[in-house]
């Protein structure tokens, strides 16, 4: 499998990746919220949750705010029931737990 740099939605168990998506493999949102469901219903995780990221250089690192993917996360997060998308703190986008309201920024550790 090739890494390739590039804005993705990284599924997660707990503190442990699971999943990556590719956002540039998908023509809009709806088509990638069908295809996280389908793997999460698959997959049944303990305790899910995920976040849009970019890729660079191998490494998953915060998506900026000028990304266009920065603001589509808002939607992403409402269909999974979360209004609490972005840490208040400084901005991040925050991973979010499903079936529950819970939420994670990767930057300020809380």
């Amino acid at each position: 499998m090739q890494i390739e740099n590039g804005e993705v939605i990284v599924i997660r168990d707990g503190d442990y990746v699971e999943a990556v998506f590719y956002r540039k493999c998908y023509d809009d949102l709806s088509a990638v919220v069908d295809e996280v469901l389908m793997y999460l219903n698959e997959k049944k995780f303990e305790n899910p949750n995920m976040s849009y990221m970019e890729i660079d250089g191998g490494n998953l690192k915060q998506i900026n705010i000028d990304v266009p993917f920065y603001e589509e996360y808002e939607e992403f997060a409402r269909i999974f029931n979360h209004r609490n998308y972005k840490c208040e703190t400084c901005t991040s986008l925050n991973f979010i737990y499903l079936d529950k309201q819970d939420t994670y920024c990767p930057k300020c550790k809380k």
